[in-house]
């Protein structure tokens, strides 16, 4: 997560040069460039052992699965069928608290070779799994449509120039960063601590807190007192992901971990890609916001000089309040993972078990072989 805030942050700041430069065309294309870097180092990266098992073997120079039955050494005690899930923490606190799984959603073969629509079903019909999924694209929704109008906002609101907007987008997305790390270390701690559910406990309290920050930030004119609560408000908004997507590992079995991600992703997009467009609707038609106010004969979103008129600086404000309501949901819609959480984990990990049991039982050899 971290990763994807620095590159976003990356190509937000080059994006903006070169459409300042040339034109919002080459914006687009000078991202076939690292494209196509990227495309070259996957292709020659090694293809990792499946089954969230793989682990470099003291000695070996490459990483295998399960699936590897005539290579793979045997497992230390510790990781043996009975306890597939090793030493992780969220299944031991639930074990410890004898927590019952659901038995209509416990799996008792591998899930990797059923059919992906049945895959799809499956993952969508573990209620936890449903929430953080609509919880954390709410997240990611309010996220692409402030950074879409984030330098034109600061610009018209705090009355400062575009390179200076841009560096105070840079501060605020290093409180995001800051807030990825903090968020995952914090859950991490409660959870060792005995907090069955500090992995959704964490998000909620983030989600709900956010409005009360931001939207004062918004109000304000001042960038001296602007700058500190929009730091905050995006160190908020940071800290949810990590510990959402660690939630979202515990309650899967391993072998459905890419579809699911396959099923968050693509819900994911969909929020990011349609905020620009609803944040740009509402603050135009509804608020009178950045497309109609521009007040010279320039027209479109600059004045005499390029820059914006207040009232544009409003239209922006009022849609960045209104659409916190996107993150009030996810928080309230996180307080109901609160409680399905600790039996779906249960579940996940009475699944492990059973695969775990029944691939072994694949493998043993027949009487008399």
């Amino acid at each position: 997560v971290g990763g994807e805030l620095v590159g976003t942050g990356i190509g937000y700041v080059i994006s903006g040069d070169i459409s300042s430069v040339l034109s919002w065309r080459f914006a687009f294309w000078w991202l076939i460039l690292p494209s196509l870097a990227l495309a070259w180092v996957v292709r020659r990266l090694p293809e990792p052992g499946r089954g969230g098992q793989s682990q470099l073997r003291p000695g070996a120079r490459d990483i295998r699965g399960d699936n590897d039955a005539a290579t793979r050494p045997p497992r230390p005690a510790s990781k043996t069928a009975a306890d597939p899930a090793g030493d992780d923490t969220a299944v031991r606190q639930v074990r410890r608290a004898q927590i019952e799984p659901q038995p209509e959603l416990v799996l008792h073969s591998d899930p990797s070779r059923r059919p992906i629509w049945w895959a799809i079903r499956y993952v969508l019909r573990v209620r936890t799994n449903l929430v953080i999924i609509v919880a954390s694209a709410l997240g990611y929704f309010y996220f692409a449509g402030l950074r879409s109008f984030a330098i034109i906002f600061a610009t018209a609101r705090y009355g400062i120039s575009k390179p200076v907007a841009t560096l105070l987008v840079v501060v605020i997305g290093v409180g995001a960063l800051i807030g990825v790390y903090t968020g995952g270390r914090v859950a991490d701690r409660l959870l060792r601590r005995g907090h069955i559910r500090a992995r959704i406990i964490v998000p909620t309290v983030c989600l709900l807190v956010i409005p009360a920050v931001l939207a004062p930030a918004y109000a304000v004119t001042t960038l001296a007192i602007a700058l500190p609560l929009l730091t905050v408000g995006a160190f908020l908004l940071g800290a949810p992901q990590p510990p959402l997507d660690a939630a979202r590992l515990d309650i899967m079995p391993a072998q459905l971990w890419g579809r699911a991600e396959g099923v968050r992703t693509a819900l994911r997009t969909l929020g990011e890609a349609a905020a620009p467009t609803l944040f740009g609707y509402v603050s135009q038609y509804v608020f009178g916001g950045p497309a109609s106010s521009g007040s010279s004969s320039s027209g479109g979103l600059g004045g005499a000089h390029g820059s914006l008129s207040p009232a544009a600086a409003t239209g922006l404000e009022y849609t960045f309040i209104v659409f916190l309501i996107t993150l009030v949901i996810g928080g309230l819609l996180a307080l109901l993972a609160l409680r399905t959480y600790p039996r779906d984990l249960a579940t996940a990990a009475a699944s492990a078990r059973n695969i775990a049991h029944g691939d072994q039982k694949g493998r043993r050899p027949s009487p008399g072989t």
